[in-house]
């Protein structure tokens, strides 16, 4: 995988020099055409992102609605985004981020050979009021040798209280990839087993019952409720029940 680094006012991206052929930009066009026509209520906070050129080539209407700028101020160079919307004590950790998951998936095959999403919480200042937001991102295309070309991100609120918890995880692999911060290295660790009664707490817990009425459902006592959700949450490296729950959902654990 040929890369050339480009130095911006922030850091150093990463530019992609992939040989594309007209057949699969025609495909892409085609996608991201369709992907425009969505009604407005069912498009979540999204955007493309071309690794060619590191510019947005897509956004939806959710996004626009949500940062109060048009699709015409959002498009384009994906620094201007950041600039935009990122507060200015992550753009730094976002752009170290996102090379080292470049380098990360240049030296294992199975991350080219997959479907993978890196995961990251990061704060925005749409309508330039600070809120946390959860980062999700997919290779959107690829070329005939595997490269990633597009990748799809999509924004929604975290439920997590700081920036970080960057997460890279293929598609039923039991291992992910955590990203420290301090040593600026992914960490590879494997997903966690939950048993059948921490399950049932956490799907009943989301479902909005309490532990009184969990422990009547699953006829335990309420201590034992109580151990039950305390293992979940040091399983999970959590501290709320929508957290666990995210979490879950985003692995495939329930």
């Amino acid at each position: 995988m040929n890369a050339m680094e480009r130095i911006t006012p922030h850091g150093v991206f990463i530019d992609e020099e992939l040989d594309i052929s007209e057949e699969d930009r025609n495909k892409a066009d085609t996608v991201i055409s369709h992907l425009k026509h969505f009604p407005h209520i069912t498009e979540e906070y999204s955007y493309i992102v071309d690794l060619t050129c590191n510019e947005i080539v897509y956004v939806s209407k959710g996004l626009c609605f949500l940062t109060g700028h048009n699709e015409d101020e959002l498009l384009g160079e994906l620094e201007n985004l950041h600039d935009l919307l990122i507060s200015e004590k992550d753009i730094k950790k976002i752009e170290t981020l996102r090379i080292q998951m470049h380098n990360l998936v240049a030296t294992h095959s199975k991350l080219v050979e997959n479907t993978f999403c890196l995961r990251f919480n990061f704060h925005m200042r749409p309508n330039n009021k600070e809120t946390l937001f959860h980062y999700q991102s997919v290779p959107f295309m690829r070329t005939k040798d595997g490269n990633i070309w597009m990748v799809l991100c999509t924004l929604s609120p975290s439920s997590r209280k700081d920036t970080g918890y960057a997460t890279l995880h293929c598609n039923g692999d039991k291992k992910y990839f955590y990203y420290n911060f301090a040593s600026g290295k992914f960490i590879e660790k494997e997903l966690p087993c939950l048993t059948e009664n921490e399950k049932t707490v956490i799907l009943l817990s989301a479902q909005g019952h309490t532990e009184e009425q969990i422990a009547e459902v699953m006829c335990r006592s309420h201590n034992t409720i109580k151990t039950y959700k305390r293992n979940l949450f040091h399983k999970l490296q959590v501290g709320t029940i929508s957290e666990g729950l995210m979490f879950c959902l985003n692995y495939n654990l329930l």
